[in-house]
C-alpha cells in the first residue's frame, strides 16, 4: 500500500484584488491518507482538505471528499464520496475481494477540480464457499461424489475434487482426487473403497490462502456378493429367482445400526461379505455380537450401539450438552462426541422413550429376542460369578468379581488388591469384558474413561422411576467388587443385552 502524499494546488488570482490592490491568492492543499481497516468488501478512506486564501473571498465548495476506482488516477468520473470537514474519513462498501483499488482526495468549485495525491489498497482475498454435491453410483468400490464453487472469493483456485476416509470431517491428509476441470460444478468418482464399508466425503476447493471444505456427506459401499432366494451366491446379475429384478437388488447389504436382530437368512444378506449369507443379530462393525452363558443367562459380551429403536425410528445424537441436560426422551452420544470412540446411551432410550407426550407408547430398545436386564438379572450374574469361583481370590463368598469382568487394558493404574486397574493382565477370566469407557454426566459433561465401566439396568419395582434415578451397575478401576446403585436417568452409560 502506498504512503499518502500530496502537493497543494496554488492558484493565483490576479484579475482580482482587494481594496488595497493586493492580489486574490486561493491555495487548497489536499492530503490523501492511507487506507485502514481493509476487508475483503469494505475499506475506511482518510483525508485532510484545508484552504488558504489571503485578499478574496473563498469561492464556494460544491463537494468534496474521496474518489476511487480500480483504475490508475480516478476523477469525479469514477466512483465519488462526499466528506464534508477538514480532516476527512469514511467506509465504503461493497468492494471485491483480492482485488486492488486507487484512491484521491477531492475538492471541486467554480474554480475548478482538485486532487490529492493517488492511494492504492488491496481488499483481502475472499473464502471460497463449496457444496458438496450427493453420493450416487454406489458400487462395492467406487462411488460419484462432486463439488459445486458457489463463490471463488475472487482468487484463482489451484485444485479442486473431493477427499474422503472412514472417520467424520475428512480432508486432502487422508485420501482425496483433484479435478483439473475449469467449471465451477465438478463431478469425481472415487475408486479403491472397500466393500460393505461406510465412508465420509467432503468437496473442497483450494488457493493461495488455503483449503476450503464443503458439507460432508456419507456412504456405505455394497456387499461384494449377491444371492438368489436359495442362498446360492450369484455373481451375474441374473434373476435367478425369477421375481422381475436382478439378484443384485434382492441382496443390500446390512445396516444393523438401523434394524438391530433382522432375520438375516430370510434377507439373504451377506453382511461380512464373505460369499455366505449370515445368521444372529449383528454389531456395529457389521458381524454377530458376541455372546456367553452364565448359567441359566446368555449376555452380550459386547455393548450395544446401534442408533434405532426395534422397529426402526431413529434414536437421536445429541452432542450439544445443554441439549443434553434438558432431554426427556431418548438419546445416544459417543464419549467426548468422538466417533472413534463408544455411544453412551440415556435412560430414556433404554426405556424406549421417544416422544415428550406421556400417551406415546415407548419403543423396543433392545434387538429382537433380547432385553436389556434388570437389577434382578444382574444380581444373578454377580450371585452366578461369585459361587462358580470368579472372585480374584478363589473365594465363593462376598463380592470379588470385577478383576473377572474386567476388560485387560485401558483401566487407570491401580494397586488395590482385586482392582481392575491392578495388573490388568489377569483381568477379565469370565469373558464379560467390561471397557472403561466412562459416561456422559446428566448435565451435558464426559467423565471418568479409563475410570469406570457403568451399564444400565431397568428397576425391578421402578420404585426410583419418579424421583428421577435409575438403576446402574459399574465396575471401578479401584475396587474389588461389581458395585450397583441409582443415578440420574440423563446420564449417559453403555448397555449389555440379555437373551429373552
Amino acid at each position: 500500500m502506498k504512503k499518502l502524499i500530496l502537493l497543494f494546488a496554488l492558484l493565483i488570482f490576479a484579475c482580482s484584488t482587494d481594496s488595497e490592490g493586493n492580489p486574490c491568492i486561493y491555495e487548497p492543499t489536499l492530503e490523501t491518507n492511507a487506507v485502514t481497516d481493509i476487508t475483503e468488501t469494505s475499506a475506511t478512506l482518510n483525508g485532510v482538505i484545508s484552504i488558504v486564501s489571503e485578499n478574496c473571498d473563498v469561492p464556494n465548495n460544491t463537494e468534496q471528499g474521496f474518489v476511487y476506482s480500480t483504475e490508475i488516477q480516478p476523477t469525479l468520473e469514477d466512483i465519488q464520496v462526499n466528506v464534508n470537514g477538514t480532516n476527512i474519513s469514511t467506509t465504503i462498501e461493497g468492494l471485491t475481494p483480492n482485488t486492488t483499488y486507487y484512491v484521491r482526495a477531492f475538492l471541486t468549485n467554480n474554480l475548478g477540480d482538485f486532487y490529492g495525491d493517488e492511494v492504492s489498497f488491496i481488499t483481502v482475498a475472499g473464502q471460497i464457499i463449496i457444496n458438496t454435491l450427493p453420493i450416487s453410483n454406489i458400487t462395492t468400490n467406487s462411488a460419484t461424489s462432486g463439488g459445486e464453487i458457489l463463490s471463488d472469493g475472487n482468487t484463482n483456485i489451484t485444485a479442486k475434487g473431493v477427499c474422503w476416509g472412514l472417520i467424520n470431517s475428512p480432508t486432502v491428509e487422508d485420501n482425496f482426487i483433484n479435478n483439473n476441470d475449469s467449471t465451477t460444478t465438478f463431478e469425481s468418482v472415487i475408486e479403491g473403497l472397500s466393500p460393505n464399508t461406510e465412508y465420509f466425503v467432503r468437496a473442497f476447493a483450494t488457493n493461495e490462502f488455503g483449503t476450503y471444505y464443503g458439507d460432508e456427506v456419507s456412504l456405505t459401499t455394497e456387499c461384494e456378493f449377491d444371492f438368489d432366494e436359495d442362498g446360492i451366491c450369484d455373481e451375474d446379475d441374473e434373476d435367478d429367482d425369477n421375481d422381475g429384478y436382478n439378484d443384485s437388488i434382492d441382496c443390500e447389504p446390512f445396516d444393523p445400526s438401523i434394524n438391530p436382530g433382522v432375520d438375516e437368512i430370510e434377507d439373504g444378506i451377506d453382511n461380512d461379505c464373505d460369499g455366505e449369507i449370515d445368521e444372529g443379530f449383528f454389531n456395529c462393525d457389521g458381524v454377530p455380537y458376541d455372546s456367553i452363558v452364565y448359567g441359566t443367562q446368555e449376555w452380550t459380551v459386547e455393548n450395544a450401539c446401534h442408533t434405532t429403536y426395534r422397529d426402526g425410528t431413529p434414536i437421536p445424537e445429541v452432542t450439544d450438552a445443554t441439549e443434553w441436560e434438558n432431554l426427556t426422551t431418548g438419546a445416544w452420544c459417543y464419549y467426548d462426541n468422538d466417533p472413534t470412540k463408544p455411544r453412551l446411551y440415556n435412560w430414556y432410550a433404554v426405556m424406549g422413550i421417544h416422544d415428550s407426550d406421556p400417551n406415546t407408547p415407548n419403543k423396543e430398545f433392545a434387538p429382537a429376542g433380547w432385553h436389556v436386564p434388570t437389577d434382578a438379572e444382574w444380581t444373578t450374574l454377580e450371585n452366578y460369578l461369585i459361587a462358580n469361583g470368579y472372585n480374584y481370590d478363589g473365594t465363593t463368598t462376598e463380592n470379588k468379581i470385577a478383576k473377572a469382568m474386567a476388560s485387560t487394558t485401558g483401566w487407570a493404574s491401580q494397586t488395590n488388591a482385586g482392582a481392575p486397574g491392578n495388573d490388568q493382565s489377569l483381568n477379565n477370566n469370565s469373558e464379560f469384558n467390561a471397557f472403561p469407557e466412562g459416561y456422559r454426566i446428566d448435565y451435558g459433561y464426559f467423565s471418568n474413561e479409563g475410570y469406570n465401566a457403568i451399564f444400565w439396568g431397568i428397576n425391578g419395582n421402578n420404585i426410583y422411576d419418579q424421583s428421577g434415578l435409575s438403576f446402574h451397575c459399574r465396575l471401578q478401576f479401584n475396587m474389588s467388587d461389581l458395585y450397583s446403585n441409582y443415578d440420574q436417568k440423563r446420564n449417559g452409560y453403555s448397555v449389555r443385552f440379555v437373551r429373552d
